[in-house]
């Protein structure tokens, strides 16, 4: 095999490589969405409990730049909807 031929083949080898790994990589995309359910079946009170919720995780966090901003501590945002009877399926 002459050396074109070679290079040739790699080039050829390399895409393949590129689009086999990209496809992989699509097919491991599938994200499902959770929601929260309360435990009664009624909903009427999550926009309370959702602020109350985030209002008690939120901090605020230094930037690095001079500024701040908030945050939300996701465990403990979890803690509190699950104390007051939500869950996340």
């Amino acid at each position: 095999m002459n050396l074109k031929c070679r290079e040739a083949a790699m080039r050829t080898a390399a895409v393949l490589a590129l689009l086999a790994w990209g496809l992989v990589g699509c097919g491991g995309s599938t994200k499902s969405t959770k929601y929260w359910y309360h435990s009664s079946g009624d909903t009427s009170n999550f926009a309370r409990d959702q602020y109350q919720c985030e209002r008690e995780a939120s901090y605020i966090r230094w930037d690095g730049f001079g500024g701040t901003y908030m945050d939300l501590n996701a465990t403990l945002y979890k803690s509190c909807m699950e104390a007051r009877s939500w869950s996340l399926r």
